[in-house]
């Protein structure tokens, strides 16, 4: 599977694992860079998503990530997942 691939399928499995928080309805068309946090994600379920991201990816989110910042959008999740994910690879 090559780049390009992956990206995608990352971006469809966080925006499925936002819907299912149950608190944002329109996660499929949320734009990459909207606040998630504004479309209904509490501090609460960010939680619950970031070990739901870690199970499916395999990854364990350092402390220096556990922020709103981190959280804060379908493409800033999609980074810190990606940086994880690298630095898997890489070791």
């Amino acid at each position: 599977m090559n780049r390009s691939m992956d990206v995608a399928h990352m971006q469809a499995r966080i925006r499925d694992m936002l819907a299912n928080t149950g608190e944002i309805s329109n996660a499929a068309s949320l734009a990459r860079s909207q606040d998630v946090f504004a479309a209904g994600l509490t501090g609460f379920t960010a939680v619950q998503l970031m070990l739901e991201l870690e199970a499916a990816f395999g990854v364990r989110f350092p402390a220096d990530m556990l922020n709103c910042r981190s959280f804060s959008s379908v493409e800033s999740i999609e980074t810190c997942v990606a940086q994880l994910l690298d630095g898997q690879r890489a070791a």
